[in-house]
């Protein structure tokens, strides 16, 4: 039985809001985890994963991919 390791964490800041939190583009998060940004979608839709808009598109911020990593 093989054991999968969580993804390391980017250390580069996708998006810097002015409170100091960082927020992270779909793609990249969906690249990360190795699912489609189509599964992250329906996570922010059934409340499982918080997200915000930003620009016009959608952010993750990055104490919900360490709560990801801790619970998956």
């Amino acid at each position: 039985m093989t054991t999968r390791t969580a993804p390391a964490l980017p250390k580069s800041t996708d998006t810097l809001c002015p409170c100091g939190q960082q927020y992270y583009r779909l793609a990249k998060v969906a690249e990360l985890f190795d699912v489609s940004e189509k599964t992250l979608r329906r996570m922010i839709t059934n409340r499982q994963l918080k997200a915000k808009r930003i620009g016009g598109s959608i952010r993750i911020p990055h104490e919900e991919l360490a709560k990801i990593v801790r619970e998956y």
